[in-house]
Parts: structure tokens; sequence; C-alpha cells
């Protein structure tokens, strides 16, 4: 028997309703997600249509953000429409409940990749790199070399590149290369692919947007430490039906009004309380 291990999980959770200000809201909302049957993104739109057999089919569009004026270590430079999920095994959710919410659902990692879904890279920000800072190899840019390698958190080696300097940096001559920036819809790469329109469709879609930042100084709990998240990411929405789910994450206090509300849910059900 091959051995498992504890640090993943054959699913992967999302939760609802961080931003919403009480349990109540955030019930009603994850009732309404299963009833629907679409895990949508947050700028995403869609529209459910139907095919010449008669059968619903959701039509999914994707839209993305992108701001010139900020950092790609910002996290904010490429801002897709995506859904987030974390590949966390359900007995250690408690510090990822905290932070977001006690009501979630989850899918097999085996349906999501299906769905396009993702493992993101994380990069600690103020890593130190081998890559010379190119302002260094002047005496008179020293203070303001210095002043940079504080700023960023460089450990001392300011003559040197933090990975997020050098990201930046790599990302801004990509972009210059590709000789475009995002458009709203990713656009549709034919056979045989042009060099220029694949690698702007892979830096601004597959690469960029699955790239996060993190300060690797701070406490697991803290609100920004995303490492301990071990995110998964789908651009546009999910769509599912009710077979499809994992587990649904509920506190025990809503877990019989789920099921009167669900009846036809018949799957698992965890409790968040914690």
């Amino acid at each position: 028997m091959a051995q498992e291990q504890r640090y993943v999980s054959n699913e992967l959770t999302h939760f609802v309703g961080r931003s919403l200000q009480n349990d109540e809201s955030r019930y009603l909302l994850l009732i309404a997600i299963l009833r629907v049957g679409l895990l949508a993104a947050p700028g995403s739109s869609h529209a459910t249509t139907s095919n010449e057999a008669g059968r619903a089919q959701t039509e999914i569009k994707y839209s993305i953000t992108y701001h010139h004026n900020r950092p790609l270590s910002s996290n904010e430079r490429y801002q897709p429409s995506v859904m987030c999920f974390a590949d966390i095994p359900v007995n250690d959710l408690g510090l990822h409940i905290r932070k977001y919410s006690g009501f979630g659902i989850s899918f097999s990692k085996r349906f999501l990749v299906s769905r396009g879904a993702s493992p993101i890279m994380y990069v600690a920000d103020c890593s130190a790199t081998h890559v010379r800072n190119p302002l260094a190899n002047n005496p008179e840019n020293f203070d303001a070399v210095r002043q940079l390698a504080t700023a960023h958190r460089n450990s001392g080696h300011w003559e040197n590149f933090t990975r997020a300097e050098l990201f930046d940096a790599a990302e801004k001559q990509a972009e210059v290369f590709s000789g475009t920036f995002p458009t709203a819809q990713p656009p549709e790469v034919q056979m045989p692919w042009v060099g220029r329109e694949i690698l702007h469709t892979f830096l601004a879609w597959y690469l960029f947007p699955y790239v996060k930042f993190f300060n690797p100084y701070l406490a697991d709990d803290d609100p920004v430490n995303f490492y301990m998240e071990r995110e998964w990411r789908v651009v546009g929405a999910v769509p599912f039906c009710l077979a499809d789910i994992e587990r649904l994450l509920v506190p025990k206090e809503f877990a019989s009004r789920l099921r009167t509300d669900l009846p036809e849910y018949s799957g698992q059900m965890t409790f968040t309380d914690l």
C-alpha cells in the first residue's frame, strides 16, 4: 500500500463568504452556489443557454485586470478572475477556516484538474539571489541601492537582486519582448502557434497569474502569510453538479438545515466549529 502524505490532500477546498458580515449570510451564499451549480470567480461573466439536444450548458467568459503601475511582486499586476482552492487535509484546515470562513466546498483534485486547476508558485520576496543589481556597478549608487535593499528586506545582500526585484525586472523585459499586455479575453491560439502570440498567452494567463510573492518572516497565522494556503487556481469559474462535490464544510448548527434545504445532496459533510 502506498504511503500517503499528511501535508497534502486528495481534495481541494474553497471557502465562501469571507467578506460577509455573519454566518447566516455565508450559509445563504453557499446554498445559492450549490443550487446554481456554478462556483464563479469575481469579475467573470457567464450565461446559461441550451444546446440542440435541449440540455443546459454554461458558457464561461474570463476577464483579467492589468495594472501597469504595479510590480509583479505586489501580487496586483495581473489580476485574472480566478477561483482559489486550498490543498490542505481536512483535519488541518483550522488555521485556514479562522482566516476565511466556516463554509466551504471541496472537490477531488482529479475533478478540478480537468477544469483547469493548477497549483501556484510561491516566491519568498526577500530571498537573495546571485544576480547582481546593475546599479551596484557604479559606486555613486551605493546609498540608493542600500536603501532599496532595506525596503525589499534583502538580508544584507544589497549588491544583488532580491527574488522579488529579479522577477519584477524579468517580467518587464518579457512584456517588451511579447509586445503587448493582457486583453480582457484570452486569445484563441490556433496551430501552428505564432511565437509572440503564444508567449503572450503563456505569460499573461498561465504564468504570471500563478506566481504569488510572500514574506517568509510572517507568523503562520498572519492574515497575509499566503504560503500556508497551498493555493491552487482555476481561471474563470467551475461548473459542477452535486455528485461532483467531495465534501461540504459548515458549522454544526447549520448541518440539519442544509440537509433540509438541499435534500438531494447525500455526500460528506464536515463540521468547522473550532
